[in-house]
């Protein structure tokens, strides 16, 4: 597929979509492909002002790509011949022209490039602003608005998963509670967790309380299992792909929703939240260092720069 030019579409410049952003400008630079980033009122006002979406035209196909955690297939996905759905919901018996996304996986690496050439455009709304500022501040690893992440940039998770192996168990369970109605269950999944690790010796941290990012960093280089729970609808966070990248054990609670090219038992363990530490127990260091390199290649080959537009344009 021949491809000159892209035109981004993105209602407003959001955390939801600046993953996207990323992949479609470092797929256009190494293909030498012309991307615009163009921001639409008109697009907004389709979505209902919902800020989780991108939209671009490819050999007269239209494409939409949603990184909500929402599993509904709603209406306007009629207007569009392909639609990319990250909460791709097992049984939820959508559209043939709806397929999986796969992870939101935010990346602030380069971003910084397309932020200064898109400045005017995106200082014409004070939505776009704030994430601008939480942009430019993550890449000297502030975390602004109180969001507990990793740190969501590429090169210093794969030095992670590049260090020394650690040689013995070491589990991480780093988390922060919802202070919203519709996070009152997810909160308290995240209590259950965080006590039933109490009592673990092999435990590094146990924390639901948010951490400076350099703290986190170092604690997670120390270890090789990270424990972690799910977000709304039971579809996997912005944690679990980054988690992969740097080469450690993801232990998660069941989730919801088809991930492309991800293996459960493979990639990943999942396990119920009363089966928690036992299936920790039976975890032997042998399959900690098969999984830590399954989940390397995992991330490499899904989840490396532009990546994720490579696997759209090849269902199209």
């Amino acid at each position: 597929m021949s491809i000159k030019n892209i035109i981004l579409e993105i209602p407003y410049y959001s955390q939801s979509v600046q993953g996207i952003i990323w992949d479609f400008h470092t797929f256009s630079k190494k293909n030498k492909i012309k991307l615009k980033i163009k921001l639409s009122p008109k697009f907004e006002k389709e979505i209902m002002g919902k800020g989780s979406f991108a939209r671009f035209e490819i050999n007269g196909k239209k494409v939409l790509i949603d990184v909500q955690d929402n599993p509904t297939e709603y209406q306007f996905y009629r207007n569009y011949d392909f639609i990319f759905k990250r909460s791709f919901a097992i049984n939820g018996n959508y559209s043939a022209n709806v397929y999986p996304f796969g992870f939101r996986f935010d990346v602030f690496d380069g971003l910084w490039v397309v932020c200064l050439s898109n400045l005017k455009l995106f200082f014409t709304d004070k939505r776009n602003r704030k994430e601008l500022v939480r942009t430019i501040l993550n890449l000297f690893g502030i975390d602004y608005l109180g969001f507990n992440n990793i740190g969501r940039n590429w090169d210093k998770l794969e030095l992670i998963s590049r260090s020394k192996q650690v040689e013995k168990k070491a589990i991480l369970f780093s988390t922060r509670l919802w202070g919203t109605n519709n996070g009152d269950k997810i909160s308290k999944e995240r209590k259950s967790i965080s006590e039933l690790l109490e009592t673990r010796q092999d435990v590094v941290l146990n924390s639901l309380l948010p951490l400076k990012q350099s703290i986190y960093m170092k604690k997670l280089e120390d270890c090789n299992v990270i424990v972690i729970n799910n977000g709304l609808h039971d579809v996997p966070g912005i944690r679990f792909p980054e988690i992969l990248l740097s080469g450690k054990v993801v232990v998660t609670l069941p989730i919801n929703v088809e991930i492309p090219g991800l293996v459960e038992g493979i990639h990943y363990i999942s396990t119920n939240l009363e089966d928690l530490n036992s299936c920790l127990d039976n975890l032997s260091i042998g399959n900690i260092k098969r999984i830590q390199t399954t989940a390397r290649e995992y991330a490499q080959d899904y989840l490396g720069p532009g990546k994720r537009v490579e696997y759209i344009l090849n269902q199209i």
